[in-house]
């Protein structure tokens, strides 16, 4: 069951992106959106089934484990290759540096429907294309 996991603090803001990606389900070849509302949570998600995860789209500014953390530990204790995103309204050119260096997007606050959308189904082709042809182990 492959998914999306969306990780907000706001829970507003995670049910608009998980609304605005459920139009987009059948295009994404995806079964399930779910939302975590902290980076600790979303971690917990995604190691519920990692192999299935096929973007992870996270908020920067959280109570427990900001997106940075979230990421990081993503990559390196759970090995994750897949499209992993930031989203903040305040990334600094060093915060984009880090995050550059694990692989993450940075997508700006507040984001636009339609570029969301289009990085979404972007992503999640990309790395689909990866796991077949054998790039991600």
């Amino acid at each position: 069951m492959s998914y999306i996991l969306i990780v907000d603090d706001e829970q507003i803001v995670a049910r608009t992106m998980q609304r605005l990606l459920e139009r987009k389900k059948a295009e994404l070849r995806i079964e399930d959106i779910f939302t975590a509302n902290d980076g600790s949570a979303g971690l917990k998600t995604f190691q519920k089934n990692p192999a299935e995860c096929m973007l992870v789209i996270s908020d920067y500014d959280m109570p427990i484990m900001d997106g940075e953390q979230l990421a990081g530990a993503l990559r390196h204790k759970e090995h994750y290759q897949g499209p992993i995103a930031i989203i903040s309204g305040g990334h600094t050119p060093e915060r984009r540096e880090r995050l550059a260096g694990l692989d993450v997007a940075c997508l700006d606050k507040p984001f636009d429907s339609d570029k969301l959308r289009e990085y979404a189904q972007l992503a999640v082709n990309e790395y689909r294309s990866r796991l077949i042809s054998g790039q991600v182990s």
